[in-house]
């Protein structure tokens, strides 16, 4: 091992004439504690302790290495983890990070500048043309973040519950606008062509009163009294669901109170019911009758003459 270490550090080169003269040798091993090399384009590469430690120098003088696995550095920027790092011109020690553009105190307080090329950059689509000029000449934004009391990020703003832009301001969760919407919850409402009042409820096609009245243009509903349902052939009313029920469209009628009687015309025929059925009285197209008691076989009555008069009538 002696003879090893003295060996390697015999000089490279002496020169004739002159043995008292020493130079340090390109190369030394002192492995494993301590290598050095020094090739022919002074490219000099240093490593020590098991390789833990390493430094590398370029001739034009760039130096990077390394403390594995807490320090880093290579030109000008390092990394001391996780306490500090520089790259470039973002530095940060901590919870704390800024930069150029930037400041950070994690996770807390964000703040950073968007410079008007970003933004010119953001509004080049299409859809954002008409805005192309604003943004052009728009100056540099800082945005901030107070996590989580306040912000201002992008016209946005906000201060605990109560947030706000340029069409909008809420107070959360109580009122809600936007645009010609708003709401105040739960009392009112306006969203688009629906609006509210408690319990009123109204809109172009609708008007309701919750829980009892609703109304569309053909249906009407009164709870629990009566619903009406209208298009332009047919009429359905109900009072008490049955109770009343009077339904009429071009070619029929019908009536009834339950569970007194009921009355319908259809298609020629005519039919009264006395006590849901319990008596019933049918006139047929062709004139003929029947009745019938306590839901028994149909007792036609009249004549067929009759049937015929009834008919020509």
């Amino acid at each position: 091992m002696l003879l090893f270490l003295l060996l390697a550090a015999t000089p490279a080169k002496a020169k004739e004439g002159d043995a008292c003269d020493w130079e340090p040798p390109r190369d030394m091993h002192l492995w494993p504690f301590y290598t050095r090399l020094l090739d022919t384009d002074d490219l000099l590469q240093t490593h020590a302790l098991f390789g833990l430690y390493g430094k590398t120098r370029q001739p034009n003088g760039y130096e990077n290495g390394y403390c594995f696995p807490l320090y880093w550095f290579w030109d000008k920027n390092f990394l001391l983890v996780p306490l500090a790092w520089r790259f470039d011109d973002r530095r940060g020690v901590g919870p704390v990070w800024w930069g150029r553009e930037y400041l950070h105190v994690f996770p807390f307080y964000w703040h950073w500048n968007v410079p008007p090329e970003s933004r010119r950059q953001a509004g080049k689509g299409p859809e954002n043309a008409a805005e192309q000029p604003d943004n052009a000449n728009a100056p540099a934004r800082s945005d901030t973040i107070l996590f989580p009391l306040a912000w201002d990020v992008d016209r946005h703003k906000g201060v605990g519950p109560v947030w706000w832009g340029d069409n909008y301001g809420h107070f959360v969760p109580i009122y809600w606008r936007w645009d010609r919407n708003m709401v105040v919850a739960p009392l009112a409402w306006r969203i688009n062509e629906h609006k509210g009042v408690g319990p009123v409820w109204w809109g172009h096609q609708y008007f309701h009163v919750f829980p009892l009245y609703w109304s569309w243009p053909d249906f009407k509903l009164l709870l629990p009294l009566a619903s009406v349902r209208q298009d332009l052939r047919t009429r359905d009313v109900r009072v008490l669901w049955r109770l009343y029920h009077r339904h009429t469209c071009p070619d029929c009628r019908f009536t009834e109170v339950q569970p007194f009687f009921s009355v319908s015309k259809s298609a020629g025929i005519t039919q009264f019911n006395l006590f849901w059925r319990l008596f019933e009285y049918r006139r047929e197209a062709d004139g003929s009758r029947t009745i019938r008691l306590f839901f028994s076989k149909r007792i036609k009555i009249g004549t067929e003459e009759e049937a015929e008069v009834a008919n020509a009538e």
